[in-house]
Order: C-alpha cells, then sequence, then structure tokens
C-alpha cells in the first residue's frame, strides 16, 4: 500500500510490503495530513513476529491514532506539553484496549505490535514510541540521527543485566510493545523543528537487512519522499527484504 500527503510546507510519502520471505505483512501504516490543518501526524506499526495476528494490533494502533488525532483540533495540540500528553494518552489507551483483547481470548500468545509515532507542529516534532520500530532525523547540518530508542532486552535499563548478557538475543527480543501488559511506558519526546529537517519512521524490516551506512546513504541523498522509499526498499529487497518492511518519509516543502 502507498500513501502521498501534502500538509502546508510538508510533503510524505508512505509504503509497506510484506518482503521476499514472510507470507503475511504484520506491518502497517497510516499518514493524516490535511491541508487546513497546521500539525500532521504519522505512525508505523510492526504486528510482532512470533504473536498471533500481529497484523490487527497494528491496524488498531493506526487507526485508532488516527480517528483521535481527527477528532483533536490543532488548538489543542499546539499548547506547552498538549502533543505530548496526546500521544502519550493515546497510545496507552490503545495499549489497554489491546490487552483487554487478549485477555478476553485468553491467548497464550498475546498479540502484540511495536509503534512509532511522529506528530509535526509547526515549531516542534514529537515523538511517542514503543519496541523497536524507528524515527530518524535528517538534518543539513547535523546529518542522520535516531530519535527513537530500540526497546530491546539489551538497551532496557531495567533489564537485568545477566539476562541480557546474551546481545545476539537480547538485541532482538523487544522489551516494550503494545498488548502484552496492562501497562505500557512510551516513550514521548519532543525536539526543536526549523522547519528544513526530514524525518523517516520504519519498521525494523529496514534496519534488519541494511547497516547504518546504507541507510544513511539513502537518506542523504534521496531528494523526495518518494524517492527516498524507492531507494531503501530497493536496496532491502537486494538484501533479501527477510521481514515486513514499511517507512513514511516526510521532507519540508
Amino acid at each position: 500500500m502507498e500513501n502521498v500527503k501534502t500538509s502546508g510546507p510538508i510533503r510524505f510519502a508512505g509504503e509497506s510490503i510484506a518482503g521476499l520471505v514472510r507470507k503475511n505483512n504484520e506491518d502497517n501504516f497510516v499518514i493524516v495530513a490535511e491541508r487546513d490543518r497546521r500539525t500532521a501526524l504519522a505512525v508505523v506499526a510492526d504486528g510482532v513476529g512470533g504473536h498471533r495476528h500481529g497484523e490487527i494490533v497494528s491496524s488498531i494502533s493506526c487507526r485508532d491514532l488516527a480517528r483521535a488525532y481527527a477528532r483533536t483540533a490543532d488548538e489543542e495540540l499546539l499548547g506547552e506539553g498538549a502533543a505530548e500528553q496526546f500521544l502519550r494518552e493515546e497510545v496507552v489507551r490503545i495499549n489497554r484496549r489491546v490487552f483487554e483483547l487478549n485477555l478476553r481470548d485468553r491467548n497464550p500468545y498475546p498479540m502484540s505490535s511495536t509503534i512509532v509515532v511522529l506528530l509535526v507542529l509547526p515549531d516542534a516534532a514529537v515523538m511517542a514510541s514503543a519496541g523497536d520500530s524507528r524515527l530518524y532525523e535528517i538534518s543539513p547540518g547535523a546529518g542522520v540521527r535516531q530519535l527513537s530508542t530500540d526497546h530491546t532486552l539489551a538497551n532496557d535499563p531495567l533489564v537485568p543485566r545477566a539476562l541480557a548478557s546474551d546481545t545476539v538475543w537480547a538485541a532482538h527480543t523487544i522489551s516494550r510493545a503494545i498488548g502484552p501488559r496492562s501497562n505500557l511506558r512510551v516513550d514521548v519526546r519532543q525536539f526543536p523543528r526549523r522547519g528544513d529537517e526530514r524525518y523517516f519512521l520504519c519498521s525494523d524490516g529496514v534496519y534488519h537487512d541494511l547497516d547504518q551506512e546504507n541507510i544513511d546513504k539513502v537518506l542523504l541523498k534521496a531528494e523526495s519522499p518518494r524517492q527516498t522509499l524507492n531507494r531503501m526498499f530497493r536496496a532491502v529487497l537486494l538484501r533479501g527484504a527477510h521481514d515486513n518492511v514499511t517507512a513514511v518519509s516526510i521532507f519540508p516543502a
């Protein structure tokens, strides 16, 4: 699936594919960017592999966030701390809903999903995340930097070091996700926005097949959101596309 939208001085493109190995695509994304709004929303959600119906959770996550955003006026998001509160409350609400579905179905392998969200404001970008889907910022002066944190056992300060000592296993085991627990710690952060930054949201299917050097090369050289996705997906496919691959690219106009 594909989506391209414009919101004021911002251009978006998004795409999701199953890849070359997986039969099903458990990823989802959504972009809400209306011309008459001063804000815009982008979400990437990745159903956790090995758990049943991950695509349901990723779909619920994208749909419910898009609906909540559509019900919320820009004025309600532009007050001090309002955007951060909105994202935290909505992601926690979605987690509670999915947890209750898992509880009702008594699923021994609860359905779950990672999520990364970007709310673009006129002078700031606000991120929310849980899991290992990523958000990158591409700046003409500072290059590429990862704004999100991978919530894996290897990176979680609350996980005993002895448990996280098996680096390969720990690096790929998610410590936070929507659905499996009643309470979810959501990372919510705000970053200043000058207006020339680009942003790139993606599921782990991108960076598991590409090293950071190749990701940086695509992000720095691409000249449009569509070109970013075309080049990134081509690079992933050439390296086997072993997982579902989903990304959203955001450019200034």
